[in-house]
């Protein structure tokens, strides 16, 4: 017997047992699909749109020469903030996090300034198809009701129904 949260069953699309021919059991093997959206709370697009919760996209395709000279001349001109830090430094922790933090900030002003970029939410992309996806969701719907229906309390009152008829 297998036991799944109430809250779990909504998000399954498919689930059946095989016998398999990898060993030797009287177990069945249990293939289950679930719908990972709900799963794991992932927030939809509106949410994320609606808490302002973005992501920067670069477009490097829109780049050229010039623009990667620009981006190029304005690192080199923040490295030497660097130089501060001489070669046989030693570093603590504090230092190291402090410099890479800082490179890290430098990088990113430059390339939001010489980059083509634009602001996305940061809700992840769909990697099936917008057909497949409703496919998914009236098998996880229809689940639902097969749920429901094999339910021996749900049964027994469509019995006394059925009989009243």
């Amino acid at each position: 017997m297998i036991w799944i949260s109430n809250n779990s069953i909504d998000n399954l699309i498919y689930c059946d047992s095989v016998h398999t021919e990898f060993y030797n059991s009287d177990h069945k093997l249990l293939i289950c699909f679930l719908d990972k959206n709900n799963l794991l709370n992932d927030k939809s697009h509106a949410q994320l749109k609606k808490q302002d919760i973005t992501k920067t996209i670069y477009s490097y395709d829109k780049m050229n020469n010039e623009a990667w000279k620009q981006y190029a001349d304005e690192l080199l001109h923040q490295i030497p903030q660097i130089k501060k830090y001489k070669e046989n430094y030693q570093f603590n922790t504090k230092d190291l996090n402090s410099l890479w933090q800082y490179i890290r900030d430098i990088i990113i002003k430059a390339a939001k300034k010489h980059i083509p970029n634009h602001q996305s939410s940061t809700q992840q992309r769909c990697l099936i198809s917008q057909k497949l996806s409703s496919i998914y969701k009236d098998i996880s719907k229809l689940n639902k009701i097969y749920h429901i229906m094999i339910n021996p309390i749900f049964l027994y009152q469509l019995m006394i129904q059925m009989l009243k008829i």
